[in-house]
């Protein structure tokens, strides 16, 4: 977890990008992924996200919270990119 959690300096991570990250972290998607490849796992993340569901980004922007929806195209998400 505390290698999700850093951030270069000078560089924050967008908060959408954050809270997809710990939510698949705590949620058994990066369970598989070997410490020293967690980085590179994170980055895929984000630009998967970022690509492919450019929605579910906004609606976390929107909403300002994890509703029903929003979580369940999360995990839809998620789960196309394991």
């Amino acid at each position: 977890m505390r290698e999700i959690l850093k951030q270069p300096q000078f560089s924050p991570v967008p908060i959408a990008n954050q809270i997809i990250v710990i939510y698949a972290t705590t949620h058994g998607y990066a369970d598989e992924i070997d410490l020293a490849e967690m980085a590179n796992w994170e980055n895929g993340l984000v630009r998967f996200m970022e690509s492919s569901h450019p929605d579910l980004i906004k609606a976390l922007l929107t909403e300002k919270e994890l509703t029903e929806k929003i979580e369940k195209q999360l995990k839809t998400a998620l789960e196309s990119f394991s």
